[in-house]
């Protein structure tokens, strides 16, 4: 992630041209593929973080974030690490910034996510009603993996 453009991921997240959101996403879910392997997750991985699409309910803004979730509770959601055009926040994290608290409370609380794997017995996320802007970046990141595409965390082209 040390090569991400930050600010044109957020710009990529919220304008038309998703590209770049969706190699970013494409390469946060292969590196998690890395880890846990493919196929479905289940309650026997615990605690896990996870790739995904955020969008704040009120505010509409899209991010790219890892979701912290507690598979053996059916998917229950313990934290956020918003990708920000400024890089990394890690929701309630005690050396945030007032400033940084503010922009995640304006931008992203509260918010909706979508994570990229297939994860068994999570009730808390509603695909069917992904918004068009999430479902995008989304189908685009799916259309690379069946065509068996690879990305690297790298920063832009």
């Amino acid at each position: 992630m040390d090569k991400t453009d930050f600010l044109l991921l957020n710009m990529s997240c919220n304008t038309e041209n998703k590209s770049y959101a969706a190699e970013t996403l494409l390469a946060m879910h292969q590196a998690f593929e890395e880890v846990y392997g493919e196929g479905y997750m289940d309650e026997k991985y615990g605690m896990v973080m996870m790739p995904a699409v955020v969008k704040g309910t009120e505010s509409g803004i899209k991010a790219l974030a890892l979701v912290t979730l507690d598979l053996e509770s059916s998917g229950e959601h313990w934290g956020t690490t918003f990708l920000t055009p400024g890089g990394p926040l890690v929701q309630g994290h005690a050396e945030l910034t007032e400033e940084q608290k503010r922009a995640i409370r304006e931008y992203y609380i509260p918010y909706d996510y979508w994570y990229t794997p297939l994860v068994e017995r999570d009730h808390h996320v509603n695909f069917t009603d992904m918004p068009e802007t999430v479902a995008n970046i989304r189908r685009l990141v799916d259309e690379s993996l069946v065509a068996g595409e690879v990305q690297q965390m790298e920063g832009p082209k």
